[in-house]
């Protein structure tokens, strides 16, 4: 054991409480685990504290996703990775942060739609534009000024059931017409009957939400705009295969944020952090 880390040992054994982390599957890991209480800061980017943010042992504990942690009588979700402290203030990587109950849920949509895809595709109120018998295996959806494209692994839910799009399907006159399901309908649907969509871009990720001040209201930075600081962990964990860009878009319960600009903090060339600029 190197002497940092035997002094980060010391450091938790005397400011630390005791904790406990259950993975998704095995056996409880006792730690120890100190309350944070200040951001971290990774470059010109700061990691906020929101929710119940513990610093960890990296040596002791390692909580994963689906898992548990439990500290001073209160058990909370494990639903972001622990994120390793800025290597400046831990050149040896010996300590971790867990995010509890941290931030915003939000989507972060991976495509905003271009001239190929279209996806996803414009239209609200989507209803079943043609009535379908049980056992049918396609289905119409119309809504109002739809244009775009459905891809495979879009899905639908009709009739409070969800099924896959098996194949593209571009929308003709409002109509997505015989859109293809991954099984057939277990019971007939009417012409009318409510419809939705989910979208194989769309993402989920957690982001501190933060409102730009008056005197940063310059450089295309307008009022109304905001800014999310996201971890890269949480993009990573949901399967967000490309970096966020101008070309990407967040959605914050009925609200659209298109990106602006997205500046990440990276350690040995990796993104650890990102600020992203995001206007309605």
């Amino acid at each position: 054991m190197t002497y940092g880390a035997q002094q980060m040992a010391v450091q938790f054994r005397v400011l630390g409480v005791p904790a406990l982390y259950t993975p998704p599957t095995g056996d409880s890991i006792p730690c120890r685990a100190i309350r944070a209480t200040q951001p971290l800061r990774f470059g010109t980017i700061d990691l906020p504290v929101e929710g119940a943010c513990f610093d960890l042992l990296r040596s002791e504990v390692a909580p994963a996703v689906g898992g548990t942690f439990t500290v001073g009588g209160a058990t909370y979700s494990v639903d972001i990775p622990p994120i390793p402290f800025p290597v400046d203030h831990d050149p040896e990587g010996l300590r971790a942060r867990l995010l509890c109950g941290w931030g915003t849920s939000a989507t972060f949509r991976a495509t905003t739609g271009n001239q190929n895809t279209l996806n996803p595709p414009t239209g609200s109120g989507w209803i079943v534009a043609t009535a379908a018998p049980a056992g049918a295996s396609t289905v119409s959806i119309k809504a109002t000024l739809t244009t775009g494209q459905l891809l495979t692994g879009d899905r639908a839910v009709i009739g409070g059931e969800a099924f896959a799009i098996t194949a593209p399907v571009s929308a003709a006159g409002n109509v997505f017409a015989n859109v293809p399901l991954d099984r057939a309908l277990p019971a007939p649907v009417a012409a009318g009957a409510p419809a939705a969509f989910s979208f194989a871009c769309d993402r989920p990720l957690k982001a501190a939400v933060r409102s730009f001040e008056a005197g940063q209201l310059l450089g295309g930075i307008v009022v109304g705009d905001q800014r999310l600081i996201v971890p890269q962990v949480t993009l990573d964990v949901a399967g967000v295969p490309v970096e966020p860009s101008a070309a990407h878009s967040v959605l914050i319960g009925a609200q659209r944020w298109r990106v602006k600009t997205a500046v990440a903090a990276r350690q040995a060339g990796v993104a650890v952090l990102w600020d992203l600029h995001v206007g309605a």
